[in-house]
């Protein structure tokens, strides 16, 4: 399983920055501190749209933009706990798959960094 992670990085990466763009999203219909991390994953996404595209991306954004705004009806500690989860994830997926010295992915990983601290706050 491994060996197909890493040979289809670029589509899990696709699907998965769709996702946060959805999930991020929706916490911002509710908490508007989320606009800017909407802003950075939906650009992640496009990023990504230059090495693979897929027929779920659309549905997986508003999948992940209906339970982000589910999510937000819970309260901000829940919205915060989500949003660490989901940036621990990405964080690690990027320096495990990719190559940290190439200056997009570098650009990508601050931003994941960067949001990662709204859950701190």
């Amino acid at each position: 399983m491994l060996s197909y992670i890493s040979m289809d990085k670029y589509f899990l990466a696709l699907l998965g920055e769709a996702g946060a763009a959805g999930l991020d999203r929706g916490f911002s219909v509710r908490y508007k501190v989320f606009w800017d991390s909407y802003l950075n994953e939906k650009q992640h996404w496009i990023y990504f749209k230059k090495y693979r595209r897929s027929i779920l991306e659309k549905p997986i954004y508003y999948i992940f933009m209906i339970i982000g705004v589910i999510i937000s009806l819970l309260g901000i500690g829940i919205v915060k706990r989500v949003n660490e989860i989901v940036e621990k994830n990405a964080i690690d997926f990027y320096v495990r798959y990719f190559d940290t010295k190439d200056e997009d992915i570098r650009r990508i990983l601050d931003d994941e960094r960067r949001h990662l601290l709204m859950s701190k706050t």
